[in-house]
């Protein structure tokens, strides 16, 4: 939508650079579109196309403001009876004058001006990350088109002259580009719902609306005077607005409801930014060391996918991935992440994580798609990582449906070279039996057994368990979420392996990932007994 506002906004100031009255007033002897208000909805246009609070938006935010000052100055000009120095400023003055001759003044009129204004705040304020706020100004720069719109309809003299058909284009393009950056949050979220609540908001605003619509029709037909009609236009725009309140109102009495887990809320926005996250370079990943815990030193590296979303910032990968699963995204976006994460640990081949290993989270509907195994060997020549130093973590449950063809997959797996990971150990099904029979290398303890210790009795006997069980069965074993050296201390006390946490390391990109790794390197060396003697 906002490409085509810049689109439209475009032929507008080329009709008055050839001349092609056609282009600025669609309608002979109807209204035309001033230059400059072409102008403002180009820019417009162009900063909704920009937007991206995230991410480097300050020229989205200049562009809406430098729009909203050029309307904003028109109106200022219409308040101290200033219009004929304004029309008279313009490349176009001759033509602007020419029109003026012929009784066909082209004016940026105030409807237009107010719409720029509140659009401009509009995009402004998504670039400050308020987008329920941002969504009012969208809805308030909706009406002025849509008192013309209706106007028309009822065939209401008064209210045709008010745009023309380029300025009423461009103005509802740039308010529903600005409703699709904000219809996550507010009264349209509910509208977009996927589920019964979001198909019977939308029933009950169409029935409204439809209605409200009749009657007005009917009213204008009915003999009325002029100004009879003007106020049944006005009467189905105020209650539009009204059903806009109510619509509100509901959307804030369920949006309790609408945030449980198990609701079928979806919303389609996030969907469809989902699809188009990698392409726009919104997906990446964070990389957290894992340290040996008897003396420190960085063994592996678990590969964590995030997406910085352009107007709701880093998504949680607990909303996004079964989002990804539910709509059949899991496959493309699991095989870049792996593939990257491959990619990347090769080439840390010749910098201070030589050798390291690369841990990679995989979805149980990856392991379900056919030639999974292929897939993974393909991955690791092309981005010539070698095999041994590739882990798969994946949890107990992704075994459940399907253990027989599961345990077949890893057995095929393990025998290419490839180490396997039981993710999340105690929080799933947590069955002595799959831990037996799994064909897997390292057993990964959750964090919520690692949060109480020490000093908790009964969660120091339930880590003690665990370890000796895996450790008898001949799991390498790496416990999850260690911020404290008295959990580290207790946890190799016990025998645990590997450890990863706050206590060593957040999650990071690559390169900060890297430039830790050598400081890491320099402050042991310093610290190391045979530097002291030197």
């Amino acid at each position: 939508m906002a490409l085509a506002a810049v689109v439209l906004g475009m032929a507008v100031v080329v009709g008055y650079v050839l001349g092609w009255e056609r282009l600025w007033r669609p309608f002979p002897g109807g209204p035309a579109t001033h230059p400059l208000t072409a102008v403002c909805f180009i820019l417009l246009g162009l900063s909704a196309l920009l937007t991206r609070p995230t991410q480097a938006s300050n020229p989205s935010a200049a562009l809406a403001f430098l729009a909203g000052t050029l309307a904003a100055v028109r109106m200022l000009t219409m308040a101290t009876g200033q219009d004929d120095a304004f029309q008279a400023w313009s490349p176009f003055g001759d033509t602007l004058a020419m029109g003026a001759a012929a009784g066909q003044p082209i004016s940026m009129g105030l409807g237009a001006s107010i719409m720029i204004v509140l659009l401009a705040v509009g995009l402004c304020l998504v670039r400050c990350r308020l987008p329920v706020l941002s969504q009012v100004m969208a809805v308030a720069a909706a009406y002025p088109p849509l008192f013309a719109i209706v106007g028309y309809v009822y065939g209401v003299d008064d209210f045709r002259g008010l745009f023309s058909g380029m300025t009423l284009g461009m103005g509802t393009l740039c308010v529903g580009a600005v409703l699709g950056r904000t219809a996550h949050r507010g009264p349209l979220r509910s509208l977009l719902a996927a589920g019964s609540g979001g198909r019977e908001a939308r029933r009950q605003v169409l029935l409204l609306v439809g209605v409200c619509f009749a009657l007005g029709f009917i009213a204008t037909r009915s003999g009325f005077d002029q100004e009879a009609r003007i106020l049944a236009v006005e009467t189905s725009v105020a209650v539009l607005a009204i059903v806009l309140v109510l619509l509100n109102a509901t959307h804030r009495l369920d949006r309790a409801v609408l945030r449980r887990k198990d609701d079928a809320f979806v919303k389609p926005p996030l969907v469809a930014d989902l699809k188009k996250a990698r392409s726009r370079g919104e997906i990446f990943l964070v990389y957290q060391p894992q340290v040996n815990l008897a003396d420190e030193e960085v063994v592996g590296v678990e590969a964590l996918v995030r997406w910085s979303h352009p107007i709701r910032g880093l998504v949680s990968p607990n909303e996004f991935i079964p989002l990804a699963e539910a709509h059949g995204l899991i496959n493309s976006l699991g095989s870049w992440v792996l593939e990257e994460a491959c990619r990347q640990a090769a080439s840390w081949d010749e910098d201070v994580l030589k050798g390291v290993a690369i841990s990679v989270n995989v979805s149980p509907l990856q392991l379900a798609a056919p030639g999974f195994a292929d897939m993974v060997q393909q991955i690791e020549h092309k981005t010539g990582l070698a095999t041994e130093r590739l882990i798969l973590e994946i949890t107990e449950s992704s075994m459940v449906r399907d253990n027989e063809r599961g345990f077949r997959l890893l057995d095929e797996l393990r025998r290419r070279g490839v180490h396997i990971a039981i993710d999340d150990f105690g929080t799933g099904y947590s069955s002595l039996s799959y831990l037996r029979d799994l064909p897997s290398d390292y057993l990964k303890i959750d964090r919520s057994f690692v949060r109480d210790v020490p000093g908790k009795p009964e969660a120091e006997a339930i880590a003690r368990a665990v370890v000796a069980v895996g450790k008898s069965l001949g799991y390498q074993i790496v416990a999850e979420g260690i911020e404290t050296r008295q959990q580290a201390d207790f946890l190799q006390s016990i025998w645990c392996d590997k450890g990863q946490g706050y206590l060593y390391a957040h999650p990071m990109r690559a390169g900060e990932l890297a430039d830790w790794a050598r400081k890491r390197t320099r402050r042991v060396a310093e610290t190391s007994p045979q530097h002291m003697e030197v």
